[in-house]
């Protein structure tokens, strides 16, 4: 089998296999295994702008509030509009995240 035509599926099961885990530790420790630093860092600053973006505020702002490039939030804010909806559904509950550690 080519390696083009695995990548649906091996994605797939990283999915189902992050979807069976209950425990933030655990998914934390994956995440630091899985991923470089760098990577663990792109990700997590995504999240952190969706917010952002979703209130509008312009992407130099962002930018230069976040230390992020403009490319990169252009790229996350085309994802929220033309993407697989991954962001969007996520919204509600990222929101609820950022709101009970504001008030803690």
């Amino acid at each position: 089998m080519k390696p083009h035509q695995t990548k649906p599926r091996l994605i797939k099961n990283l999915a189902t296999l992050l979807s069976q885990l209950d425990s933030e530790a655990v998914i934390q420790a994956l995440l630091q295994d899985l991923c470089s630093p760098s990577e663990l860092q792109a990700l997590a600053e995504r999240l952190h702008i969706l917010p952002l973006l979703e209130q509008g505020i312009p992407y130099r702002t962002i930018a230069k509030d976040t230390g992020m490039s403009i490319t990169t939030i252009g790229r996350v804010a085309r994802c929220m509009r033309e993407g697989a909806n991954g962001y969007k559904s996520i919204m509600p509950l990222l929101q609820q995240i950022q709101n009970t550690k504001e008030n803690t």
